[in-house]
């Protein structure tokens, strides 16, 4: 990329909303330019856009901070796809082929797919098959021999008004044009597992505020995924119980919350004198088990859950929670770590790679191809269409593919200076010039002038044809 070019993302999520300008270069490798995060107010809802005109607003605001430290400007924004209806549906197309795979049969196959239509829901995106030839895993399917052909395409499925209310909010309300959209919890994997882990088998459990997603991995491929409609908002509900605001619950649980309950470890807090620390934590348990129960029902209906090498990696804003990991670890058996960002995408080593609430963005940033930023204004060249003013220094002069070989000045055309019935024609405009005398000649010469280096437009084309 060269300097003026750079990457923006949008993270809608239902607690906060992140905006995130960043570069890479050759191998890949992140350099964030700047950054804004806002409270999401009322206007999202379960991961979902629930009032566009608020969000639209939303976004205004983040964009326009972003863009005061920003040169060039945002132009368009790659935008994370999430929400409550969000899972993965498996739809196989077969082929009975006795010979070659080729690409009508590869190309009919996806066809098929693309014109499923399930109740209900909206098919988001459609990922990369499997392909299986009598049925043994195959990479690549093309030019191989084979009876049979399955094709397993994993259909990303969620309600319509998830994406199009997004659209709405952003490009259409807050006038932002969208780059792309990418699946949010496939792009927090991207930020944070490694190749080894996906292969392997693993589960990513992204603890969001209003929704908590899980995407098992298995052989490299998602097998899994799931939107589970709960998240840390109803763990902070909960603490307001105690006979505490909203704001007030969210402080408790960010930093007095555990997710393990220490009968012997009781901490005073200055700030809320009447709460002790194991009724808030027995709170922020009971509610925490309910979710993580969900968790490990969805890792087993996945049909993985007694492969998975690599364990359970978590990730979002409810993994910063004290003790999380042990609390899953003890109720899962199976090894859990907090994710980070990759080393492997940030070229140094900074805060923001290691809170767990930025995997989103960061791999929105890293799934993002097109550059983002106000494209520069392109200055005319010379003696190309639209220059009124051609330099006079130029030794070749252009071609007009639709009207013949241009002529140097002084250089006599046959061709186009023939009148119809033989002769020698004056052109229009040099007739006028030897009527008015010299002056208007000085001044229109090399404006007008055929063969000075400047293409007629299709309009002067017409007029000289009429004549």
């Amino acid at each position: 990329m060269v300097q003026s070019e750079f990457i923006a993302a949008l993270d809608l999520g239902t607690s906060k909303m992140i905006a995130m300008v960043g570069k890479k270069n050759e191998q890949g490798i992140l350099s964030v330019m700047a950054s804004e995060k806002i409270d999401s107010g009322s206007c999202m809802r379960k991961g979902y856009v629930y009032n566009v005109g608020e969000a639209a607003e939303k976004v205004n605001l983040l964009i326009s901070r972003m863009n005061n430290k920003l040169d060039p400007k945002i132009d368009k924004v790659y935008v994370g796809v999430g929400g409550q209806s969000l899972h993965l549906e498996l739809y196989s197309a077969f082929r009975q082929v006795d010979g070659i795979v080729d690409d009508s049969v590869l190309l009919s196959m996806e066809k098929e797919c693309r014109a499923y239509d399930p109740e209900l829901y909206g098919v988001i995106e459609i990922l990369s098959p499997e392909y299986y030839l009598d049925n043994r895993l195959t990479a690549e399917p093309k030019g191989l021999e084979c009876k049979k052909i399955e094709a397993r395409y994993k259909l990303i499925l969620g309600r319509p008004s998830i994406k199009n209310n997004l659209e709405i909010s952003i490009k259409q309300k807050a006038k932002i044009n969208i780059a792309g959209f990418f699946i949010s919890p496939i792009a927090s994997a991207e930020a944070v597992l490694i190749d080894r882990e996906k292969e392997l088998g693993c589960a990513l459990v992204e603890f969001g505020a209003g929704v908590t997603s899980v995407s098992v991995y298995k052989n490299s491929f998602l097998k899994h995924l799931v939107a589970i409609p709960v998240g840390g908002d109803v763990i902070t509900k909960d603490i307001t119980t105690l006979n505490v605001l909203d704001d007030e619950a969210e402080d408790l649980k960010v930093n007095w919350g555990c997710a393990v309950v220490e009968l012997d470890e009781q901490v005073k807090i200055d700030e809320y004198p009447k709460i002790r620390t194991n009724d808030l934590n027995a709170v922020v348990e009971a509610r925490l088990d309910e979710i993580l129960a969900n968790v490990l029902e969805q890792i087993k209906v996945s049909g993985f859950g007694d492969v998975l090498g690599a364990g359970i990696i978590i990730t979002g804003g409810g993994a910063n929670l004290k003790k999380i990991a042990d609390a899953i670890r003890k109720k899962s058996g199976m090894e859990v770590r907090v994710a980070a960002i990759k080393k492997s995408l940030v070229n140094q080593a900074v805060d923001w790679a290691n809170d767990t609430s930025n995997a989103e963005i960061v791999g929105l940033l890293t799934l993002g191809k097109e550059n983002c930023a106000v494209p520069a204004p392109v200055a005319p060249g010379k003696g190309t269409q639209g220059n009124l003013f051609p330099s006079t220094n130029d030794e070749t002069p252009p071609v007009n593919t639709t009207r013949g070989t241009r002529k140097p000045p002084g250089t006599s055309s046959s061709t186009n200076n023939s009148s119809p019935e033989g002769g020698s024609r004056e052109s229009f405009f040099t007739r006028i010039r030897k009527s008015v005398g010299k002056g208007i000649e000085g001044a229109s010469k090399g404006l007008f002038d055929e063969g000075d280096g400047y293409e007629d437009s299709e309009n002067q084309k017409n007029f000289k044809d009429e004549k």
